[in-house]
């Protein structure tokens, strides 16, 4: 049976309600679609709720701004979801009732974060981050050193 359809589903957000009645998910805004079906949400998408035998979806959550929306699992009771917000200087880990309201920032971490694991129980998230840094370096005297100690026996002419 097809609960709901939309070209603009973010394919890595699916959670089943831990009692089995509500299904959440994510669908992304048209306005800012890519080529491809998303895992995240982008800007504009929306964090979804919706009964798991069919009816109407509510939205949660709508990520207003540049930014990813990973996650979307169910807190220990059900009571609530928890999803991960990545901007450029971090990553904040949010809880949403699922009775919608109730936005709550739990956790702000430097980086972006890459991976997100809920522990059975719904009481932990394990998780790591990453930071990456590009540097341009310059070698100075590189050619003039090759050919002193005898490796540079080809046209160093740079």
């Amino acid at each position: 049976m097809e609960l709901y359809q939309d070209p603009q589903l973010a394919t890595g957000i699916i959670s089943l309600s831990p009692d089995g009645s509500d299904l959440v998910f994510g669908v992304n805004d048209p306005a800012h679609a890519t080529l491809y079906v998303e895992a995240r949400l982008h800007e504009g998408g929306k964090l979804m709720i919706m009964p798991s035998n069919g009816g109407n979806a509510r939205e949660l959550f709508t990520l207003d701004g540049p930014g990813r929306v990973g996650g979307g699992w169910w807190g220990a009771e059900g009571a609530a979801i928890v999803f991960a917000v990545r901007r450029e200087n971090g990553t904040t880990f949010m809880r949403v009732s699922r009775d919608g309201g109730g936005l709550q920032r739990l956790r702000e971490t430097p980086g972006r974060g890459v991976a997100f694991s809920p522990s059975p129980d719904g009481r932990r998230v394990a998780f790591f981050t990453q930071e990456n840094e590009a540097e341009i370096w310059v070698m100075e005297y590189l050619v003039a050193a090759l050919r002193e100690s005898g490796d540079g026996g080809g046209d160093w002419s740079l």
